[in-house]
C-alpha cells in the first residue's frame, strides 16, 4: 500500500505535528506501508518526516498561493482592500492551475494507492489536478463556515473526494452541513504520551529562554502555547494576566507566551511586536516573557505549572490541550468547539467562556489559591490523555476509514 500525504507548509504547527504522529503510527503498525509526503515548502516538518523514514518531496507552492487566505476577509471593509484582494486571488488562481498540472504529473509517476490531503490548499489543488482512479481522503482540521472563499472552494473539492476525516465531532458536524454528501468519519488526533510525559525528560528553563532574570523559588509559571494566529487568544490571556496581577495574594507568578508566526497570510496573525506593545499598555513588563517556537515543546510544558488555552473562536480540536494534559499540567480551556470534547470541566481541567478575560482570570486565581485542587486536576489530566489520545489507536482508526472508503489495505511494491 502506498500513501501519498499532501502537506501545504513545512513549518511545525499543530496540523503538521498531527500528521507526523499519524505517519509514525502507520509505520509502527505496518512497516511495509509505503509513505510519501509532498510538501509545499521546506522546513522542520520535512526534516522530521525524513527522520521517520518517510520519503519527502518538496514541491514549492507559489508565493501567491501560500500568502492568500480569507480568514481575515470579513474585516476587509475598504474598497481598496477588496480590489487588492481580488487581484491577488486572480493571480493565485492562475498559479494554482499551473501547480495542479505539475502535481497531477508527479502523482501519476508515484502511482499511490490513496492520496491523503492534510490542508485546505491541497484539498483544492487535488480537485484541480483532476486525479482519476485514485481515492482521495480529505483530512478536515478547520472550521470553514466563517471563511467565505474557502468554504465554497472546499465544497467544490469535496464533490470528487472519496471520504473525509474530521478531527472532532464539532468539525464533522459543520463540515457535513457545508460540504454535502461526502462521507465523514471522526478520528481524534493523537500525541506521543511517552514524549509528553511529566517525569521523563528535560525541563526547560523558561526564564532563561525568555531572557528574564531567574524568578524566586516557588514562582508559579503560567503559559499560553500557540501560534500567533489572531484567534488563539493572546490578548485575552494578557488581559486576564493583568487582572490577576492587580489582585495578587502573595504567590509569585510569571506568564509566558510561547510560539510564533508560521503562516504567510499576515492578516490572519499577530506579531511579537504588537503583543509586546499590549504588555506595555497593561504594565506587565515585569510579569510576562516571550519564548519563540520550540521544537522540543514537551520540555516547555514541563517547565510550566498552569497551561492556558485561550482561543476566541471554536477550536477544531486543541492539540496543545492534550499535550499539556499528558504532561500532567493543570489546564484551563476556552470551552467551545472540539476543545469541549477533550476535557470534563472540574474533573480533569477547568473551562471558561471564550474571549472572557474576567472568567479566565477567575480560573487562574482558583488554580493559584488551591494547590491541592491544582494537583488533583493535573493527575486526572494525565490519566485522560493516556487513555484517549495515545498514538497506538490512531493507525487502526485511519486504516478503518480507508477500508470503509473502499481502499484495499495491503502492501505496495
Amino acid at each position: 500500500m502506498r500513501i501519498v500525504f499532501l502537506e501545504p507548509i513545512g513549518e511545525l504547527g499543530g496540523a503538521e505535528r498531527c500528521l507526523l504522529d499519524l505517519m509514525y503510527a502507520l509505520q509502527t503498525r505496518d512497516s511495509q506501508i509505503d509513505q510519501i509526503v509532498i510538501c509545499g515548502s521546506d522546513g522542520p516538518f520535512v526534516s522530521e518526516a525524513a527522520k521517520l523514514g518517510v520519503r519527502t518531496i518538496i514541491m514549492p507552492l507559489p508565493k501567491q498561493i501560500l500568502e492568500l487566505g480569507d480568514s481575515g476577509l470579513v474585516q476587509r471593509l475598504s474598497k481598496a482592500d477588496q480590489i487588492e484582494y481580488v487581484w491577488r486571488a486572480i493571480s493565485a488562481l492562475w498559479q494554482a492551475n499551473k501547480y495542479a498540472t505539475l502535481l497531477s504529473a508527479k502523482l501519476a509517476s508515484i502511482q499511490p494507492s490513496v492520496i491523503h490531503s492534510n490542508g485546505i490548499k491541497f484539498h483544492i489543488l487535488t480537485r484541480m489536478a483532476r486525479i482519476k482512479g485514485v481515492p482521495v481522503i480529505l483530512h478536515l482540521r478547520d472550521f470553514i463556515k466563517s471563511r467565505p472563499l474557502a468554504s465554497h472552494a472546499l465544497r467544490w473539492s469535496a464533490a470528487t473526494a472519496t471520504h473525509a476525516i474530521a478531527i472532532s465531532k464539532a468539525v464533522a458536524k459543520e463540515s457535513q452541513l457545508m460540504l454535502g454528501p461526502i462521507p465523514i468519519s471522526v478520528v481524534y488526533d493523537a500525541i506521543d504520551v511517552q514524549e509528553f510525559n511529566p517525569s521523563v525528560g528535560h525541563v526547560a528553563d523558561l526564564d532563561r529562554l525568555a531572557g528574564l532574570t531567574q524568578a524566586d523559588a516557588g514562582t508559579i509559571r503560567i503559559g499560553l502555547v500557540a501560534t500567533y494566529a489572531r484567534w488563539k487568544g493572546h490578548e485575552v490571556f494578557l488581559e486576564a494576566a493583568a487582572q490577576v496581577v492587580s489582585n495578587l495574594s502573595g504567590t509569585p507568578i510569571r506568564f509566558f507566551i510561547i510560539g510564533g508566526a508560521i503562516y504567510r497570510t499576515g492578516g490572519s496573525q499577530l506579531t511579537e511586536q504588537s503583543l509586546r506593545e499590549k504588555v506595555r499598555s497593561l504594565h506587565l513588563e515585569a510579569y510576562v516573557g516571550f519564548i519563540p517556537f520550540q521544537e522540543r515543546i514537551a520540555e516547555i510544558y514541563r517547565g510550566l505549572d498552569i497551561v492556558v488555552h485561550a482561543s476566541t473562536q471554536p477550536e477544531p480540536f486543541g492539540r496543545t490541550i492534550a499535550e499539556a494534559m499528558a504532561c500532567q499540567k493543570s489546564v484551563i480551556v476556552s470551552a467551545s468547539g472540539g476543545a469541549s470534547e477533550i476535557f470534563l470541566d472540574g474533573i480533569n481541567a477547568l473551562g471558561f467562556s471564550p474571549g472572557d478575560s474576567e472568567s479566565l482570570a477567575s480560573k487562574i486565581r482558583t488554580m493559584l489559591d488551591n494547590p491541592a485542587e491544582r494537583e488533583r486536576l493535573s493527575l486526572q489530566a494525565r490519566i485522560t490523555a493516556a487513555q484517549r489520545f495515545s498514538r497506538e489507536r490512531l493507525a487502526e482508526e485511519v486504516l478503518n476509514v480507508y477500508q470503509h472508503a473502499g481502499i484495499r489495505i495491503g502492501t505496495s511494491s
